[in-house]
């Protein structure tokens, strides 16, 4: 069961000491670490969602050059305001 948790854990992109604090049962913090992980699995998945619709519009853009089509560069423009 462990180590099933452990897998489990690490593919979703738990470090191993947030594990630790998961499986060890007399963790005070085990709460904040798990609602710490929780936000950064929705963010990420966010980010996936955000990354198929681009991906999506690309298989059907008739662009020639994909990034000069209005709708990709819209698909990125939350990236390019941060850089």
């Amino acid at each position: 069961m462990r180590v099933a948790v452990i897998q489990r854990s690490k593919a979703a992109g738990m470090s191993l000491e947030q594990i630790a604090v998961l499986l060890d049962d007399g963790s005070a913090g085990r709460h904040e670490v798990l609602q710490g992980h929780l936000d950064d699995l929705d963010r990420r998945m966010e980010e996936m969602r955000m990354s198929r619709a681009m991906t999506e519009h690309a298989m059907r853009c008739r662009s020639h050059d994909i990034s000069t089509c209005p709708r990709f560069r819209a698909s990125v423009s939350d990236v390019l305001s941060r850089l």
